[in-house]
């Protein structure tokens, strides 16, 4: 199969373009950048998302198109037109590719999204079924993309909406490289965070490819929603002595209560890092494997692993 990728060089993008060409298939990435990507077959340049000429001539010849350029939440996002920075990105970028693939004769539409269109706050696992409830401009633009690719009708662009929790490996920022360097500073100064029992859903970036691979060739995919995790849930505390292991330095962390700790971040100005530490945030992940009968090939000691020693390397330097 011949798969054309939109934000090619990105995170997940590099990554899904080595498992592809692994697996055999053919690639095509869709970048506005300048530099080589070794993993990819044919390179397009695009100026954009909203270049619907090099869109169209970049998925020309493709079979399926995974879109994963988009405007990510951004911590202390500052900017006053933050929902209508995130719309045109990932609402109107969206509806162009969409555009694009059907005008180039694409078959397959594959969108990332975010777990988050569920929601937050809540300790049972989110499921497909569940109504959406996103919280902040990120969230709410990708359930407003989701919905332009729901328009579409699948015997006309036989798409598939995957949906992920925080993802993690090798090259990871944000959230995820803030814990890491987290039980780096616990490996020397004990911290307050030994005794928290909420449950998390994470997705390494290999997994994370694999299982966008999944709905890419699985046909009975069109028209379907998908939750994506590594199948293991874990506290914020367990999390933390798992890097810490992984890293070679324990976690060094003791308990107080998490009513406590929360409140005194709150007071501090940090409630929105109290709410990312303290609750929960899973998915039920069964309905890729039970359709589609995919398993994650990954487990998540052996990525953690992977992760900490990348992040030793990148430190050193």
């Amino acid at each position: 199969m011949r798969i054309a990728v939109t934000g090619a060089t990105g995170f997940v993008g590099t990554a899904l373009l080595r498992a592809a060409a692994l697996a055999g298939h053919e690639t095509i990435a869709l970048t506005r950048g300048a530099g080589p990507l070794p993993a990819a077959g044919r390179v397009a340049r695009i100026a954009g998302l909203e270049d619907a000429a090099g869109l169209q001539a970049g998925l020309a010849g493709a079979d399926a198109v995974v879109h994963l350029a988009a405007r990510v939440h951004i911590m202390r996002e500052e900017s006053p037109d933050s929902p209508a920075l995130f719309r045109r990105v990932n609402v109107d970028g969206t509806q162009a590719v969409i555009a694009a693939a059907m005008a180039s004769g694409v078959r397959r539409f594959v969108l990332l999204s975010t777990a988050k269109v569920h929601g937050e706050g809540r300790d049972a696992p989110y499921r497909e079924t569940d109504e959406l409830a996103p919280v902040g401009s990120y969230s709410v633009s990708k359930a407003e993309a989701e919905a332009c690719v729901a328009a579409v009708a699948p015997s006309t662009l036989a798409w598939t909406i995957l949906r992920s929790p925080l993802v993690y490996g090798p090259g990871v920022g944000g959230n995820f490289r803030r814990l890491l360097q987290l039980a780096h500073v616990a490996s020397r100064v004990p911290l307050p965070l030994g005794g928290i029992e909420n449950r998390r859903s994470l997705v390494s970036v290999s997994n994370l490819a694999s299982g966008i691979l999944a709905v890419v060739t699985g046909a009975s995919a069109t028209g379907r929603r998908y939750l994506v995790s590594d199948g293991t849930d874990v506290s914020t505390s367990d999390l933390l002595r798992a890097l810490g292991t992984a890293l070679g330095a324990p976690a060094r962390l003791f308990t107080v209560p998490s009513s406590a700790m929360r409140l005194a971040l709150k007071i501090v100005g940090r409630g929105a890092e109290a709410d990312r530490l303290f609750e929960s945030f899973a998915v039920d992940a069964s309905a890729l494997r039970a359709e589609l009968g995919w398993r994650p090939p990954q487990q998540m000691a052996a990525a953690l692993a992977e992760t900490a020693s990348w992040w030793r390397a990148e430190e050193r330097r």
